[in-house]
């Protein structure tokens, strides 16, 4: 949005805002779902502030009461789902080397801090406390001076939590089953806003970092984030911590909202808790927005009194030696008990994990991409209807004919025309696995679900090896736009000019033609690895294939899809791809036999 726009907003009525921003929004032909949104119900955000499982009963950073306020917030979503016209989920996503973490910092002793130690820059600048990696002095030391001078913040350290990959970042079950509930049932997709994966910064608010860093655009202003939220009529704030997160965000949305329009901003009281300690805070806050104009009431409090609908509106010359680990959708869906079990997934991801762990020292980079699935995606039963209204089953193609038939239209009709085109390019791809007719899935990797996370035995050793080297893991979602499928890890299979997600990956291909040698596993081998592999080789140069490594047995087959995929790593070997076996990634003399 515009400065002058939002000026615009600001100095408007009620009423002249929404016609205003209609106006403006009717004008950009790449309006997105919640701006098209706008134009009819008044918009109603329901901003909730991570739901991890981390910040309930039996996690790391437990608040207080938070499992009665899951409760209220599931109820919310289920009874007034109809009229929130859109959810927002910021969501913590952490590593062990962070700012915030202990084995970020050493003391002179060699100790790392305890949870809730507060470092200030004193003790920075007198070596009470300092980056274990040196190299990050500079940054640390200008982190805690920024925060001192702004008065807001001091650098507390916190236990290990909504660790990537874990069940602590997962979304608490009963707010996951609400959130997929309303997809489902209003055919919409939630919007997810991963932060906190830069080590050298925090979100205490989930709008932007607490300071910018270079090479992370992500801990700037979330400018589309705050387009939503200041076109909204109504934005409800719950979720974890109220001492924390919801405190800081709300205040901050305080200082640029514009005075007399500070009511449609909802703090539910009953929908948050505070973090032991910390409840003052959490009640003096409270206190503070409600004196600023802001609505503070219970979920019981705002449907009642209707509070809800009030006031309507609007290059390979860089190699450097060091080897990389890709490892494809290690995630539990693919594993036993998963909804999309790979068989022989749970050896694979044993292998893989025992390669880190024999080689923590010989692999220096890890890449972990994830297949980050909305419940009301394209390839799910929900998106599709047959001429009786009938949901297809896990398996059931659904072509393009047969859609221009009437055999089978998208759930939300406003779709039709977009999903019509979509699966008529899907079906003119020819490159291996990544297109053809559209094959319904069953739900699996669903954001905030237990089966997106990352294999339990494989994700502890990639945590054991980022500490062991005090490196972050790089993490890469994908197929996150609900309107296309992403069998290569680099490019969705259709690309959507609006949405950077589904476009190719450079920066990834950049980063992996600087290893001198990149290994690669994960799952399912027929529909993710072989499909990344085959587009990976399309830009590789021919010379320097033998720098890709597939892990033979580290990745299987899908049902029926064995003996395609063993001719096709035949074929690799004949390209001069490298295909081995976890044990032999660094027995030269193995490789060179093969």
């Amino acid at each position: 949005m515009s400065k002058a726009f939002a000026g615009l907003l600001a100095e408007q009525s009620t009423d002249e805002r929404l016609v205003t921003g209609t106006a403006w929004l009717q004008k950009k032909q790449d309006a997105t779902p919640t701006e098209r949104m706008l134009r009819g119900k008044p918009h109603v955000v329901l901003l909730l502030i991570n739901p991890q499982v981390d910040f309930y009963s039996g996690g790391s950073m437990a608040a207080i009461g938070s499992d009665d306020t899951a409760y209220k917030i599931a109820a919310l979503l289920e009874a007034h789902g109809e009229d929130i016209t859109q959810v927002i989920v910021p969501m913590d996503m952490r590593q062990p080397y962070h700012i915030s973490h202990p084995n970020f910092w050493i003391s002179g002793y060699g100790d790392s801090p305890k949870p809730f130690t507060v470092i200030s820059a004193e003790d920075v600048q007198h070596g009470v406390w300092s980056p274990a990696v040196t190299k990050h002095f500079s940054q640390a030391l200008h982190y805690v001076q920024h925060l001192e001078k702004d008065g807001k913040y001091k650098l507390t350290i916190w236990p290990e939590h909504c660790m990537i990959g874990t069940n602590g970042s997962n979304i608490t079950p009963p707010i996951s089953a609400a959130l997929h509930s309303w997809c489902v049932k209003y055919q919409k997709t939630v919007d997810f806003v991963y932060k906190n994966m830069c080590p050298l910064t925090e979100f205490y608010s989930v709008l932007q970092a607490a300071t910018v860093v270079a090479g992370y655009p992500e801990t700037k202003l979330n400018e589309k984030m705050c387009k939503s939220l200041q076109l909204a009529e109504k934005v409800i704030i719950c979720g974890q911590p109220l001492s924390h997160a919801v405190n800081y965000t709300t205040r901050e949305l305080v200082e640029w909202w514009p005075v007399e329009h500070r009511h449609r901003l909802v703090v539910l009281a009953d929908s948050s808790a505070a973090l032991l300690g910390f409840e003052v805070a959490a009640q003096q806050f409270l206190q503070d927005v409600k004196a600023k104009g802001v609505t503070v009431c219970t979920v019981t409090e705002l449907f009642s009194s209707n509070k809800m609908l009030e006031h309507l509106a609007i290059d390979v010359n860089k190699v450097t030696h060091h080897t990389a680990l890709l490892l494809i959708n290690p995630q539990a869906d693919f594993h036993s008990g998963g909804v999309s079990m790979v068989e022989g997934a749970d050896d694979d991801s044993v292998r893989l994990a025992q390669l880190l762990k024999d080689h923590p020292d010989e692999i220096s980079q890890v890449i972990v991409t994830m297949l980050s699935r909305q419940s009301m995606n394209i390839a799910s039963s929900c998106f599709w209807q047959d001429k009786h209204n009938e949901a297809p089953t896990p398996g059931v193609k659904i072509s393009n004919a047969g859609i221009v038939a009437g055999k089978w239209h998208p759930t939300r009709l406003e779709d039709y025309s977009r999903v019509t085109d979509i699966t008529a390019k899907l079906e003119e791809k020819t490159a291996r696995g990544r297109g053809g007719v559209l094959t319904i899935q069953a739900d699996h990797c669903v954001i905030g679900t237990v089966g997106h996370s990352i294999y339990d035995q494989l994700n502890l050793q990639i945590t054991a090896w980022s500490r062991y080297r005090r490196e972050n893991v790089q993490y890469l979602n994908i197929d996150t736009n609900p309107y296309t499928t992403q069998a290569s890890i680099f490019e969705a299979d259709v690309v959507l000019p609006e949405d950077p997600a589904t476009h190719f990956k450079s920066d990834l291909v950049d980063s992996l033609l600087k290893a001198s040698r990149v290994l690669i596993g994960g799952q399912p081998l027929s529909t993710a690895v072989i499909p990344s592999v085959a587009h990976l080789l399309e830009v590789w140069p021919v010379e320097e294939r033998h720098r890709l490594v597939v892990l033979e047995d580290a990745c299987s087959s899908t049902h029926g899809n064995k003996a395609d995929d063993l001719a096709y790593l035949e074929e690799l070997k004949a390209m001069g791809v490298t295909v081995c076996k976890c044990a032999d990634t660094f027995d030269d003399a193995k490789l060179d036999q093969k």
